[in-house]
């Protein structure tokens, strides 16, 4: 059986100062760390960036909880973030919520 490459998934893991950024190999089974994005007015057009060049097929954004579950005003900035980004991007996004 013969391993095909395929596009690199980004992850994205947001913070209140920095947005983590790590990658996939070629066969989506690893990721490796990018860089870490100031969480400021730049961060859209770095992500994007990122996207660009690394020739994304989709991007992965974690979404946090509060203790009891629920979605909380992270969790809103997150969607909120991610939703800016599908309006200039044209990759898939998958929102990932820890349970």
């Amino acid at each position: 059986m013969s391993q095909h490459a395929m596009k690199p998934i980004l992850a994205l893991d947001f913070g209140r100062a920095r947005i983590g950024a790590a990658i996939s190999d070629e066969l989506q089974l690893l990721a490796h760390p990018v860089e870490t994005i100031p969480a400021n007015q730049k961060a859209l057009s770095r992500v994007a960036e990122i996207v660009r060049e690394r020739k994304v097929d989709h991007v992965i954004a974690g979404i946090p909880r509060q203790m009891n579950g629920q979605i909380g005003t992270a969790a809103t900035e997150v969607l909120q973030f991610v939703e800016k980004l599908r309006a200039i991007l044209p990759c898939r996004w998958l929102p990932w919520t820890s349970a």
